[in-house]
């Protein structure tokens, strides 16, 4: 498995990317764009830092985002299958919807106003307080 460490990218187009499976470890990525089918499935993402990008239609099937940061992302039509999102932290994310039967979820940081995509596999209707 390759090893990529300290990564970087800032204000790019990233598109339709098989990504190399591999570690990727400490990466930041800054107005990126990878909507488009951008697949990052398999790959060990432990730590990255995702910044202000669009991420509709990624793939992160089977990948490794424990203790990653997303920090006002768009993942609209994301797919995550059986991705390890242990303590990820998407508080400030959107458009996201994560099975937690289908992913590892523990200590996963969510926005309150984002909780229906965590639990829309199960089919409830979330209605408003006050």
């Amino acid at each position: 498995m390759e090893r990529f460490s300290d990564t970087f990218l800032k204000d790019k187009n990233i598109g339709v990317v098989p990504l190399t499976p591999g570690l990727y470890e400490y990466g930041e990525f800054v107005r990126c764009d990878f909507s488009g089918d951008a697949n990052f499935s398999g790959c060990k993402m432990k730590k990255i830092k995702f910044v202000r990008c669009k991420m509709n239609q990624c793939d992160f099937s089977r990948a490794d985002l424990s203790e990653s940061q997303f920090e006002v992302c768009d993942l609209g039509d994301a797919t995550f299958l059986q991705s390890n999102l242990e303590s990820a932290d998407l508080t400030t994310s959107f458009n996201f919807i994560i099975d937690p039967t289908q992913n590892r979820v523990r200590k996963l940081k969510i926005a309150a106003a984002n909780l229906p995509g965590l639990v829309n596999c199960f089919g409830l209707e979330i209605v408003g307080g006050g």
